[in-house]
């Protein structure tokens, strides 16, 4: 295992901090639910890959 990577403590790694901001802006917008407008998305257009698994 590279040295470097043992000085970097687990609390400052870029994972951690990202899950900081995730969590966060998760508790912002369950906070204001009136500001949250979710909206569904066109449906994906039907692939033909022969997969019996893929058909709708």
């Amino acid at each position: 295992m590279d040295d470097a990577y043992k000085d970097t403590p687990l609390a400052a790694s870029s994972v951690t901090l990202q899950l900081e901001q995730i969590q966060r802006r998760c508790s912002q917008l369950l906070d204001e639910p009136d500001g949250l407008e979710l909206s569904l998305e066109e449906p994906a257009p039907a692939v033909d890959d022969g997969n019996p698994y893929n058909r709708g």
